[in-house]
């Protein structure tokens, strides 16, 4: 697998967060889950939905689980998996 290389567009600007929007910070990214999830709904051709093997997601512990977030998780919506650094094969 190749993989290609990112290209800093100079042009870019964040779009800012509006009241209400689910934001995840990790370290020095900070994710809109809120417009991630429209964006994806507005275009659902680009995104297809593909079953995942729990086996298939690495064990990261369970210190960062919170009990009333997965017990209230809305499984109707699309589970989003995000890669920050991919590990290079040794």
């Amino acid at each position: 697998m190749r993989l290609s290389k990112l290209k800093l567009d100079k042009k870019f600007r964040p779009c800012s967060a509006e009241a209400g929007d689910d934001l995840f910070p990790n370290g020095i990214f900070e994710f809109n889950i809120s417009r991630l999830l429209s964006f994806i709904q507005a275009h659902a051709d680009r995104f297809p939905v593909e079953p995942v093997e729990l086996t298939d997601i690495p064990d990261y512990g369970d210190a960062g689980l919170d009990e009333k977030a997965i017990c209230t998780a809305d499984l109707s919506r699309p589970i989003l998996f995000a890669e920050i650094a991919r590990s290079q094969p040794t």
